[in-house]
């Protein structure tokens, strides 16, 4: 077979692998491009080659262990669902989007990580990465509140599929601090 043991394209590159031994060097291909293009990288393989790639096999991008996790936990650290590939919702036809954000609520709950969980972040979480069909297939799913990566501050009549966020490490954090101290959010 000339095409080898598996052929794929990223980013209008080609890659071939000729043996199991050549897909075994693969960490070293991945490490030359994003985690959005590895995350849709790895599903395009399992949905097409029947591979299995666990996060466990790309450890170098700091994904968190059970045990970590755990740990994390029980110093009050809270986890909840982003997508289990980390597509952008929009992008995606219903039967998709429901998988995506059902598959990441699903690996918390197994594994015990968050067995109820109320919030939910969209990936990147720019306005046009999620849309109303998202909204409602999240709150099919007993998804209450949903972030989004969009720096303005949220209000209580706001949507709650649509909260903004508050960088810590700009001077929008300054300005939160004193609204929350003379308690000037409405």
């Amino acid at each position: 077979d000339s095409a080898g043991f598996l052929e794929f394209k990223l980013n209008d590159k080609t890659f071939s692998f000729k043996s199991k031994q050549e897909f075994s060097n693969f960490k070293n291909i991945l490490k030359k491009f994003s985690i959005n293009d590895i995350n849709g990288l790895l599903y395009s393989l399992k949905l097409k080659y029947k591979v299995r790639v666990t996060p466990n096999d790309i450890k170098e991008y700091g994904i968190l262990n059970l045990s970590q996790i755990n740990y994390m936990k029980k110093e009050n650290i809270y986890f909840y669902p982003h997508g289990h590939i980390h597509h952008i919702l929009s992008k995606l036809d219903d039967k998709t989007m429901f998988k995506e954000i059902n598959s990441s609520i699903n690996h918390l709950k197994k594994n015990k990580i968050n067995v109820n969980p109320k919030f939910f972040a969209y990936t990147n979480g720019n306005l046009d990465d999620f849309d109303n069909r998202s909204k409602e297939i999240l709150s099919k799913l007993g998804i209450k509140y949903a972030l989004t990566a969009i720096p303005r501050y949220s209000s209580l009549k706001q949507d709650s599929y649509s909260l903004k966020r508050v960088s810590i490490d700009t001077n929008d954090f300054n300005s939160f601090l004193i609204r929350i101290y003379f308690n000037l959010f409405l």
